[in-house]
């Protein structure tokens, strides 16, 4: 999993270098591609299948236990049909905390009972996947040697590309710009580096496309308000000659509005439509991000394909899917990779339960960034990174189309 990720971030970045080299090493490989996606549905299955490490299905299995087994949440749980998504999450989590704390002292069944249960159905549905896990197996072997290959020709568009520019002196001195990120542990610092070209006199260019993949499950519901907030700035600031798309996903992905411009006649009834929309979110059932990131590789396909506009994706969740983050990369390396745009990712962890490593994850696919946002007090700083780096973006998209070798966006970590 871990070389399949230096590929995956490898392969992007090789794929912003100007070097003919870059080619070779971001090329088509169809039966690389498609053992990559059968690897990825095999650890989907695998993954909803242990309940050690799905927390999704832990929790499901625990609850559906409680509720068959205690006669007095049953009617707790009948009471709550009209009420709203916060309030189901919170009773769910109530019980779930609860029985994970191992207070069983007001359940109406022992924590030995649970426990016995759930040992019956880990080895149930450890004894099902045992042929999943096999598969896998085989398919990593198969594209171990591959994928180091795959590495060594990046390394070589690295190695070709002309990097005394950029510490050159003078004139010919490229402008640089880092911005440092830091993620997962005290000791990870992950950096954001923007280069370009200072000759190129390039100005924002014609517009861009910006794709919104929001999070509606119901872990959203307590952080709803912000991820609203998030959009509202998104729209009100977009410029006028940018489209947005907006897709949706909880259990299933959803297109809930499709291109749209900002600008022309038509710009203030556009962005009264999206707000619409916005207003309209509203939070619950399960996490599936790799189906959503499939739908976002198609959006992404109908991108306006001019050569001085940019394309990004900005992605809204707290980080808490069902599938294994393996699945969770190697599905974004395919959506963002595949797209003729290259688009840059912008991953916005909301919540303080969020996730900004799995967050961090999606964003190296697109050679961006992920910024984490606790609660409103964060909005503005971290919003006005959002724009600064979506902006860099599209200036060195202009400046690139104009003869220069133009710039890119370096993660690391």
């Amino acid at each position: 999993a871990e070389l399949e990720r230096q590929e995956q971030v490898a392969v992007a970045l090789s794929q912003l270098l100007p070097s003919d080299e870059s080619a070779k090493a971001s090329s088509s490989q169809p039966e690389l591609r498609a053992a990559a996606l059968e690897l990825e549905k095999l650890r989907c299955a695998a993954h909803l299948s242990d309940l050690d490490a799905c927390r999704s299905q832990h929790r499901l299995f625990s609850l559906g236990y409680a509720l068959r087994h205690d006669p007095g949440l049953q009617e707790a749980e009948s009471q709550l049909v009209d009420a709203g998504e916060a309030e189901r999450q919170s009773f769910f989590e109530g019980i779930y905390t609860r029985m994970n704390g191992g207070d069983f002292s007001s359940f109406a069944f022992t924590e030995s009972d649970f426990k016995a249960a759930l040992a019956e159905e880990r080895g149930e549905r450890s004894r099902r996947s045992e042929k999943a896990r096999e598969q896998i197996n085989e398919l990593q072997e198969l594209l171990e040697p591959r994928l180091q290959q795959r590495l060594a020709d990046c390394a070589d568009a690295v190695a070709a590309f002309e990097w005394p520019r950029i510490s050159a002196v003078g004139a010919e001195r490229w402008r640089t710009q880092v911005d440092a990120l830091t993620l997962e542990t005290a000791e990870d610092l992950w950096i954001v580096a923007e280069a370009w070209p200072p000759s190129d006199e390039g100005g924002q260019g014609t517009g861009r496309d910006v794709l919104l993949v929001v999070d509606l499950s119901g872990s959203m519901c307590h952080v709803l308000e912000v991820l609203k907030d998030c959009l509202r700035d998104v729209i009100a600031h977009a410029g006028d000659g940018d489209r947005l798309s907006l897709l949706g996903f909880s259990s299933e992905p959803s297109l809930l509005c499709d291109w749209i411009e900002i600008g022309g006649p038509k710009g203030v009834e556009n962005r009264r439509t999206l707000c619409a929309c916005v207003e309209a979110m509203e939070a619950g059932g399960g996490t599936r991000l790799v189906p959503a990131l499939q739908l976002s590789g198609e959006q992404l396909g109908k991108c306006l394909a001019a050569a001085d506009r940019s394309c990004a994706v900005v992605l809204l969740s707290d980080g808490d899917p069902e599938e294994p983050p393996e699945a969770l990369s190697s599905a974004a390396a395919e959506a963002f990779g595949a797209s003729a745009m290259k688009p840059l990712v912008i991953a916005l962890a909301l919540g303080h339960e969020s996730r900004p490593d799995l967050m961090a994850l999606l964003a190296q696919c697109g050679c961006g960034a992920s910024l984490y946002i606790s609660s409103h007090t964060q909005l503005p700083s971290q919003l006005g990174r959002m724009w600064g780096i979506l902006d860099a973006s599209q200036r060195m998209q202009s400046k690139a189309t104009g003869g220069g070798a133009g710039g890119f966006l370096l993660p690391g970590a």
